[in-house]
């Protein structure tokens, strides 16, 4: 009843033939001396088929531990709720199942709020502004995801032990498919993280099967890690025009992903983004002035059958240093980049099976070619053509080549 303002320790643990609970208070206390994290409603409904509990629509904050071990079936926000907060672990370990729909304005997901539920979709609504690390782990029956939080934080409390929020989740049911809504524009560090940072020795797997993003998208930054370890997401990635930055490590071990296209609208691509994505077979690289390192897989022994084609895009004008260095990359194409002015120290060092087309060709725009920047790119073949443009030519910048042709036209290289 609303009415209700204090519920003992134990008050309703064990009432094992309940089928139906409806929760009401505004505001209450849950008094827990013996147990801090036990629930005055442990083992409720165990005797029957789940219990079905509905929230009332008063209710503002569900607290910690609340309903946690109770045979929990299915979970209903009366119409109108005005709940703001579910707190950490409030729903943990409970035989919770079905499409989960959380009120409209629920601001707050505690850590392990839904951790080690059956749930099999889950809507996380735009109001969402904090959301803490594993609140969906190990759902095994989760196959559906829909974000559509506008800039909620990642909050995790283990500041030594990163991990996600929904770490392992759809593991019996080969993934889960993720949809980022319209009016997402920040995916926090770590957000979809999958287990791979985390020290637990629990079964690994699960994760992303897909990866999608609504029309008209405005994602403005993606975190770091944020998808680190979703070795199930396959196919081709295509980001909305609207995204600006790309963090360290981002898509790392994703080691399925075919195929990448980061388009010119992105400012920032931190090192590693692409790190471990084995499966890689074609990348399309727009970014104007990218400063990442070893953005995307290297080539290690015992590896050699990975490999990709990288496409340097119309609109890049500087690739950094160390920008592929030692990378499993199978061909480069220039053709067209025709506004490239810059290559930086060590950027194609060491790219051992790494070979052109026909012609290995630097568009006129080229004024700057680093340090080793192609050291030990034995398998270049073919006609190497340097145009007037050049002005600088580091040393060892393309030692160790073997084209079979070299077109020279620059005046004044230091």
């Amino acid at each position: 009843h609303s009415s209700i303002e204090r519920i003992g320790e134990d008050a309703f643990s064990s009432c094992e033939n309940v089928v139906k609970l409806y929760f009401g208070p505004a505001e209450c206390t849950f008094e827990h001396e013996k147990d801090p994290q036990s629930s005055s409603f442990k083992d409720m409904g165990k005797a029957t088929a789940g219990l079905q509990l509905t929230i009332g629509r008063e209710v503002t904050r569900i607290e910690p531990y609340q309903f946690c071990k109770t045979n929990l079936s299915s979970l209903t926000f009366e119409k109108g709720s005005v709940c703001r907060d579910i707190a950490d672990e409030a729903f943990s370990i409970t035989s919770l199942k079905g499409d989960l729909a959380l009120p409209a304005g629920l601001q707050s997901i505690g850590v392990k709020a839904f951790y080690r539920t059956s749930v099999s979709s889950v809507n996380i609504p735009e109001s969402i502004s904090r959301i803490g690390r594993d609140a969906f782990s190990q759902c095994k029956k989760l196959s559906s995801v829909r974000y559509n939080a506008v800039e909620a934080e990642l909050f995790n409390p283990e500041t030594t032990n990163q991990g996600g929020v929904f770490c392992m989740a759809g593991i019996s049911v080969g993934g889960y498919t993720l949809s980022i809504g319209s009016n997402t524009r920040i995916i926090a560090d770590y957000l979809f993280e999958n287990g791979i940072l985390t020290e637990s020795k629990l079964e690994k797997g699960g994760g992303i099967r897909t990866l999608s993003f609504a029309n008209n998208c405005m994602l403005d930054s993606i975190g770091m890690a944020a998808f680190t370890g979703n070795a199930l997401l396959s196919g081709n990635l295509d980001f909305p025009a609207s995204v600006h930055s790309i963090g360290t490590g981002t898509f790392s071990e994703c080691k399925q992903l075919q195929s990448v296209n980061i388009p010119s609208t992105v400012r920032y691509l931190g090192d590693g983004v692409f790190s471990g994505c084995n499966g890689l077979k074609k990348i399309c690289y727009d970014v104007i002035d990218g400063k990442g390192r070893n953005v995307f897989p290297v080539l290690k022994e015992g590896e050699e059958n990975i490999g990709y084609d990288l496409i340097i895009g119309s609109h890049v004008k500087t690739i950094p240093d160390n920008f592929c260095t030692n990378a499993a990359i199978d061909s480069i194409s220039l053709y067209k980049a025709q506004h490239l002015q810059s290559i930086g120290d060590e950027a194609f060092s060491n790219c051992s099976k790494m070979q052109g087309h026909e012609t290995l060709a630097f568009s006129d725009a080229i004024k700057s070619i680093g340090n080793s920047a192609f050291n030990n790119c034995k398998a270049l073949t073919g006609t190497l053509n340097l145009p007037v443009s050049l002005e600088k030519l580091g040393t060892n910048s393309l030692s160790g080549i073997k084209v079979n042709a070299l077109v020279y036209n620059s005046p004044v290289v230091t």
